[in-house]
């Protein structure tokens, strides 16, 4: 994550979990203007981006027959 800061963008945020557990980091400034630090309760309008995410999940699970591509979604 630190590579990330380092080739340019201003913050980055990261949050898992796993079994209950969330882990969350955060780096560098959330407002260029006024230069307010990045945190990890921070919220974000993500748009587009979890298009590409959900469908790699969908792939990866078919991929291990977890799931078909033409399954129902509820």
């Amino acid at each position: 994550m630190r590579d990330t800061l380092q080739c340019g963008y201003p913050g980055i945020l990261a949050k898992t979990s796993e079994g209950g557990k969330t882990w969350g980091y955060a780096a560098g400034i959330a407002d260029l203007r006024t230069k307010k630090p990045m945190k990890t309760d921070f919220r974000f309008r993500i748009g587009s981006v979890t298009k590409t995410f959900t469908a790699t999940v969908v792939l990866q699970l078919v991929g291990e027959n977890r799931l078909k591509l033409d399954d129902y979604i509820e």
